[in-house]
């Protein structure tokens, strides 16, 4: 009976998803990336991985996803980002490009040379690599 129990809780974990992943194309070359490299690429202050431009897509603000995504990787706010962007519109810098679902946002990453991207664990496939998990 345990095992029946502790099998349907952890079964419904992985289909509701608690689990998130920041994507490349499995073609990009990209590996494996920390919080602070992936926080510098949303907020625009690192451009390159590698010699190889990086572009970082949102989903839309009103995504529970990307309110996570800002909350435990970027560890800011929805006030603090706006804030941000703000501040970096006078200086010519645009914040990232953003998709309306993670499936628009897979095609993306997977059709955009050098993107990168978030999404539920449970919508990861073979053809992206996994460079963050949170």
């Amino acid at each position: 009976m345990k095992r029946t129990v502790f099998f349907l809780v952890l079964s419904g974990c992985v289909l509701w998803g608690g689990d998130h992943v920041v994507v490349s194309s499995g073609k990009s070359g990209f590996r494996d990336l920390s919080k602070r490299a992936l926080k510098d690429i949303y907020l625009k202050k690192k451009e390159f991985i590698d010699g190889r431009k990086v572009i970082p897509v949102n989903l839309s603000a009103q995504d529970p996803l990307r309110a996570k995504f800002e909350a435990e990787v970027l560890e800011m706010d929805r006030e603090e980002i706006n804030n941000y962007w703000i501040e970096q519109h006078y200086q010519g810098i645009r914040p990232p490009a953003t998709q309306k679902s993670s499936k628009s946002l897979k095609a993306f990453v997977s059709n955009v040379e050098g993107s990168v991207g978030y999404l539920p664990k449970a919508e990861n496939d073979e053809l992206m690599r996994i460079l963050y998990e949170f």
